[in-house]
């Protein structure tokens, strides 16, 4: 120490390690904040992604069983499990075509066709169809016209 009373030594001083240790503590609390805000959002995606693959494989495993029922009968189905089955005669073909739809989701649903012939059966579709109502705007938007 001097004659004045102060430190001449040199170095970083209280107030100025104080300020860092203040900057990293609300970096860190931000990035935290920013971290546990990004896996939320996430979570969120994931469990509306896992709802519907749910419910196709839900509906996929109906539609196994619908098409075991309809093997196991000799008679041709209307309704099995409460799914409406249309039944086609085929003309090219000695088999018979049957089809039905499943939902899935509101604006989903599983649409199955099969060829049914006397030893064997034939998956002819089997695809996700959509059924929501599109949402038709009649009013035209401006746009700019350029120069």
């Amino acid at each position: 120490m001097n004659k004045s009373g102060y430190n001449t030594t040199g170095g970083i001083g209280i107030g100025s390690a104080s300020i860092l240790l203040v900057f990293a503590v609300l970096s860190m609390t931000i990035f935290s904040v920013i971290t546990l805000n990004t896996a939320m959002m996430d979570r969120a995606k994931t469990n509306v992604w896992k709802q519907a693959v749910t419910a196709y494989y839900d509906a996929d495993t109906l539609a196994e069983s619908i098409i075991h029922d309809i093997l196991a009968t000799d008679k041709i189905p209307c309704t099995i499990r409460g799914i409406d089955i249309n039944t086609e005669i085929s003309d090219d073909t000695d088999g018979k075509l049957f089809n039905f739809s499943l939902p899935v989701s509101e604006q989903k649903e599983l649409h199955v066709k099969i060829a049914v012939y006397d030893d064997y059966y034939e998956t002819r579709e089997w695809r996700l169809r959509d059924v929501g109502n599109w949402v038709i705007f009649d009013e035209g938007f401006d746009l700019w016209p350029g120069f």
